[in-house]
């Protein structure tokens, strides 16, 4: 039988850029209801450091206010996962999301049943368990 520490390191990861604490904790606490291992980042800095050292990240969600959007989007892309944008007070084109990767763009205030969606449908073509 395996330990609940060795299921949690196999776990998808999902991280949420976001930097509303309401927003960003909601969002985690859905994600974890799901079965995923949420981790929230406040800023560039904490979702930087989660893309590139945390194994088994599976998808991003990235706030675009968030100052560093951009290099976050690229570092996620770069790696090979679901990035999800979340757009709010400043306004980015979809042309835009669409040239950096970006594989969804939601409005706030988000539905989160839109992104649980989204990941399922992203794991059942990857065919990624979580």
């Amino acid at each position: 039988m395996r330990s609940k520490e060795s299921m949690l390191d196999r776990t998808q990861v999902v991280i949420v850029a976001e930097k509303y604490p309401l927003a960003r904790a909601s969002l985690a606490d859905l994600l974890k209801y799901d079965g995923y291992r949420a981790l929230q980042a406040d800023n560039f800095g904490a979702a930087m450091n989660q893309i590139e050292s945390v194994e088994n990240v599976f998808a991003v969600l990235v706030d675009l206010d968030l100052v560093g959007w951009r290099t976050l989007v690229r570092q996620a892309v770069d790696g090979k996962r679901l990035v999800i944008a979340m757009r709010g007070e400043h306004f980015v084109s979809n042309g835009e999301l669409d040239q950096r990767g970006v594989s969804v763009c939601f409005d706030k205030p988000i539905i989160y049943r839109d992104i649980a969606e989204v990941i399922k449908a992203h794991a059942a073509i990857t065919g990624s368990v979580i």
